[in-house]
């Protein structure tokens, strides 16, 4: 069963195991998380220096570029005034993945 593990935990569980040299079984029982998640959090902190992956870009891709937002924009609602379509700009800009 996969859950989300917070980085907290992971850092507590490579600071139990690495170092104060607790057992995997021992870290396993303590904090409810598997001897084989354990050895993937170890792996990953000598492969990268972190005890997880850091995604590079999270949520779905951005379907529209600028230049398609502005023409729905037009298109949706033609009499749009400045500010509402400041605003809206404003909005596409915070949530694009650009």
């Amino acid at each position: 069963m996969r859950h989300h593990i917070p980085k907290e935990q992971k850092i507590l569980t490579y600071e139990l195991s690495c170092i104060h040299g607790l057992s995997d079984r021992h870290v396993s029982h303590y904090l409810g998380i598997s001897q084989r998640t354990i050895r993937r959090i170890r792996k990953t902190f000598r492969d990268t220096g972190e005890v997880g992956h850091q995604l590079a870009c999270q949520g779905r891709p951005c379907a529209l570029d600028g230049l398609e937002f502005l023409e729905g924009c037009i298109e949706r609602q033609p009499d749009m005034i400045l500010s509402e379509f400041l605003d809206s700009i404003f909005f596409f800009g915070e949530h694009s993945t650009e």
